[in-house]
């Protein structure tokens, strides 16, 4: 239904993230004419935030909205953190939100002392993009989320991955897939779509 529409957005202070980190969901019922901003904080499922980001939304064919987002998260005390990408859905219109307690993807960040550079140990994703096979398949409902991942400071290992929840599955495949097949010196930015047929292209 077109007159049903979500934004999501990042608010982001520049010296203190946890001032004011904060991923805004709206929604209008009426084309576009009012907004509504949702009570879901997608912070709280992550603490202390360090940075985050990437902020998507796809609706499906039953009107069920999906959302993916990036959070890092430092541990107290040491030089050690975590990136995840989370997902949550809602099924009125971004009324209310049902979230992933787990990040769906997540790799480990290590800082180096002194100049804040992740370290050659750190595996971290990034960027993910979220698309829901609308078609009339039999792949329809399907959610897949892309993302890119390195595996260090030297930027080595740098893949694209997929990873996918069935259309009666609850959660996401613990098996991420690699997309790309050839090792580029970069790589990054992907978005998927599909076609008739349920084909996904990345």
């Amino acid at each position: 239904d077109e007159k049903y529409l979500i934004v999501a957005g990042m608010r982001y202070h520049p010296r203190n993230p946890e001032i004011n980190l904060s991923f805004s969901l709206y929604r209008s019922t009426d084309f576009g004419e009012r907004w509504i901003e949702s009570g879901f904080d997608a912070t709280s499922l992550v603490k202390p935030i360090q940075a985050g980001g990437d902020p998507v939304v796809a609706f499906d064919k039953s009107a069920n909205a999906h959302f993916v987002w990036l959070m890092y998260k430092l541990n107290p005390g040491s030089l050690q953190g975590e990136v995840g990408i989370y997902y949550a859905y809602s099924t009125d219109q971004g009324s209310s939100w049902m979230p992933s307690n787990l990040p769906i993807v997540s790799g480990k960040v290590s800082f180096t002392p002194g100049n804040g550079q992740t370290d050659p140990r750190s595996q971290v994703v990034d960027k993910p993009w979220i698309t829901v096979d609308d078609t009339e398949s039999a792949f329809q409902g399907n959610v897949y989320v892309v993302y890119y991942s390195v595996e260090s400071q030297s930027l080595g290992g740098q893949h694209i991955y997929c990873v996918r929840k069935g259309a009666r599955n609850s959660t996401f495949s613990t098996s991420p897939v690699r997309v790309n097949s050839v090792d580029y010196e970069d790589i990054q930015f992907a978005t998927a779509d599909l076609t008739a047929d349920g084909a996904l292209h990345v």
